[in-house]
């Protein structure tokens, strides 16, 4: 979403009204990346770093354009689409991961806040992943820290400047509680921990600002959330 009128030609067309915070991010500037070309970090790394776009460093998150919306919205209600979503379940799409799964706003939740889930393109079921927002902002930040991909020839010290960056841009949409709990870690220096291996049993050596038990005790001390990690069926 490059600017706000587009945002709100979006929610005049499909005739809803995206969360407030998405809103200001849109008007900040926050939701533009620029082109993701194989000239990316030649054409657009150099100033992007200096003020990181939502959730651009190590989230597996990108950013939809408002054409990406909009083909995705008619995709979803035409009765043709493979998903079959059924019209009291209203999903509105604002991201995906690098597998093309999507992140959305669940807008017909009867709740005071609107839920973030994740809806794989090939599952039945979607997944709560945040009571709103600025709890998936949060929660993303938390975890992008735990054990940091670092690509192999990039420079440990500069993806942690990059992390770092992206923090402090995010940094006016959390809470000034959870930014201080995100400060306290992300001051750091990265260290090395052991935690559960990802595959089969035992432990393994991971690296990061956080540990992995240190992310479990922080989300269940700050998220709040009944729904986390529920899932539904979406799929008719």
């Amino acid at each position: 979403m490059r600017n706000l009128v587009e945002l709100q030609e979006i929610e005049r067309t499909f005739r809803f009204r995206y969360p407030e915070l998405y809103r200001r991010l849109c008007a900040d500037g926050t939701l533009y990346a620029g082109e993701f070309t194989e000239t990316w970090y030649e054409d657009f790394y150099p100033e992007i770093r200096k003020n990181p776009p939502l959730l651009l460093f190590n989230c597996d998150f990108e950013t939809f354009y408002a054409e990406d919306v909009e083909a995705e919205l008619r995709q979803m209600a035409d009765p043709d689409d493979y998903r079959h979503i059924p019209k009291e379940i209203r999903l509105i799409p604002f991201g995906q991961n690098g597998a093309g799964d999507l992140y959305c706003f669940r807008l017909d939740e009867k709740a005071d806040e609107i839920p973030v889930v994740f809806a794989p393109h090939d599952e039945e079921d979607a997944t709560y992943v945040a009571r709103n927002l600025e709890d998936f902002i949060f929660t993303s930040l938390l975890e992008a820290a735990v054990s940091p991909y670092i690509p192999e020839g990039r420079d440990e010290r500069t993806e942690y400047e990059d992390l770092r960056a992206q923090f402090r841009s995010h940094r006016p949409y959390l809470t000034p509680r959870r930014q201080k709990v995100l400060e306290g870690y992300y001051r750091r220096k990265p260290f090395n921990y052991e935690a559960p291996a990802t595959v089969g049993h035992g432990t393994e050596i991971r690296r990061g600002l956080l540990t992995t038990d240190e992310f479990a005790k922080t989300m269940k001390a700050e998220i709040n959330y009944p729904k986390l990690y529920e899932t539904f069926t979406y799929m008719g």
